[in-house]
């Protein structure tokens, strides 16, 4: 169990430049019109997602929207209105380890009000967990359109420890 944790710690610090990246250039203004995929459905993922919500998911890819990057920053940046738990860039950069590490999912009939899906109807939304030393969430709008996409809705973390500057 010991080196299961170790492992998670490891893989969960590392940082991904990409992302890093992506976060950095909408914060600063430049205006992305494409997405940027964080992560590829895992087989457990696509079978809790079709026993939650009904959708089959096969195939689909997890991608960061600037929409998202806007919202996280909003809500859990360093002036976060509801916390600054994502006021470090880097933590941006571990949503795809989430995505495809959780280790909670769950659906509370909550329903996006941008993304849709095939029969444009809302997409469900599902809140994904990982607790390392802290908890770090992920909502996710699942579709199961042609773009055979699912979006990163937000992400923050809870934690006892992260106090605002």
């Amino acid at each position: 169990m010991e080196e299961n944790r170790k492992r998670d710690i490891d893989n969960y610090n590392v940082i991904d430049s990409e992302i890093v990246k992506y976060v950095k250039d909408v914060l600063e203004g430049k205006e992305k019109d494409e997405v940027l995929t964080v992560a590829f459905l895992t087989e457990k993922a696509i079978k809790d997602i079709k026993n939650l919500t009904g959708l089959d998911v096969t195939g689909n890819r997890v991608v960061l929207d600037a929409n998202a990057v806007k919202h996280i920053e909003k809500r859990h940046g360093i002036n976060g209105e509801q916390d600054c738990s994502m006021s470090d860039i880097n933590d941006f950069a571990k949503i795809g380890y989430i995505v495809n590490n959780y280790d909670n999912i769950y659906f509370n009939n909550k329903y996006s009000q941008i993304y849709r899906t095939s029969n444009n109807e809302p997409a469900p939304k599902l809140l994904l967990s990982k607790e390392i030393d802290d908890i770090y969430y992920v909502v996710e709008a699942v579709s199961d359109s042609k773009k055979h996409q699912n979006y990163i809705v937000s992400a923050y973390v809870v934690s006892n420890k992260k106090w605002c500057d």
